[in-house]
């Protein structure tokens, strides 16, 4: 083995040898975290099938990841995304009364949320989705009146209606004046009622995160609504569904985590689940 050069010579070969492991080590991948790694496709995945319009993918696509155990370290972190593609799924199935519900449960959030609602309720009144589109702005105005541009932008698609000018007396013989007509106040939707329609709709249409929508929207009402709502979880377990029978007293056990009735069912129900 021949001996290393000594000297000015020895050092520039030592100084060569090291820039080309240098560059050796360069081309080596860094690979990212496993976590990082699936936060990225399922952000990519998820926007690959809104794009495309592919409604029940999307749905599905969220319910799985939704459904891991332990729950991934990134996904509540993905909430406004998830949130924001419940709009979408709901706006692009004509639904606009879960698209109106899945915006409110949006826009519990931070305080750049309703920008991000206002632009894709722009988007939606470019196709045939007006009537949500306008739904969607009339509910970012109700939660934040002081937001100019949703302001301004309901003003332009539903301005308010010009009074008409009174009309000048004749001056030939008066009208004889005629006796107003009474007519009975139209009754008020009844929201709650349609709700558990939607809860019901959501349910033979296995769209989970439509019902999970309708459903805590519901509980946003007075305490009887949790009653109602255990009963309705009975009547699905009736019927076979105890998955969703679960999940629905669940969700009243997370609106009021001592409600007696629903920690008696919920332990009834888990406990006539199969293993």
């Amino acid at each position: 083995m021949s001996a290393a050069p000594r000297g000015a010579l020895g050092a520039g070969v030592r100084w060569v040898r090291a820039a080309a492991l240098g560059a050796a080590l360069a081309l080596v991948p860094c690979p990212l975290p496993a976590a990082e790694v699936a936060e990225q496709l399922f952000s990519q995945r998820l926007q690959t099938l809104l794009e495309a319009g592919k409604w029940s993918d999307v749905a599905r696509h969220i319910q799985q990841a939704q459904a891991l155990r332990p729950v991934p370290a990134w996904l509540p972190g993905r909430e406004a995304e998830i949130r924001l593609a419940q709009v979408r799924i709901a706006a692009g199935r004509g639904d606009q009364l879960a698209a109106v519900a899945a915006a409110r449960l949006f826009l519990n959030g931070e305080d750049d949320r309703p920008p991000q609602l206002l632009a894709l309720a722009r988007a939606l009144h470019l196709t045939d989705a007006q009537p949500v589109a306008l739904a969607l702005i009339k509910e970012i105005v109700r939660r934040q009146p002081a937001f100019a541009p949703a302001t301004r932008q309901l003003a332009e698609w539903e301005p308010p209606v010009a009074e008409k000018p009174p009309r000048e007396a004749s001056k030939s013989t008066p009208e004889p004046q005629r006796e107003p007509e009474t007519k009975p106040p139209a009754p008020a939707p009844d929201e709650a009622t349609a709700l558990l329609v939607r809860l019901h709709t959501a349910r033979e249409q296995g769209n989970i995160p439509g019902m999970l929508a309708a459903t805590r929207l519901f509980l946003t009402g007075d305490r009887a609504r949790s009653l109602r709502l255990l009963e309705v979880a009975r009547e699905f377990s009736t019927r076979g569904d105890r998955a969703a029978a679960i999940m629905l007293t669940k969700e009243v056990l997370r609106r009021t985590a001592d409600f007696p009735p629903a920690k008696r069912q919920l332990a009834e129900l888990e406990a006539a689940a199969p293993p």
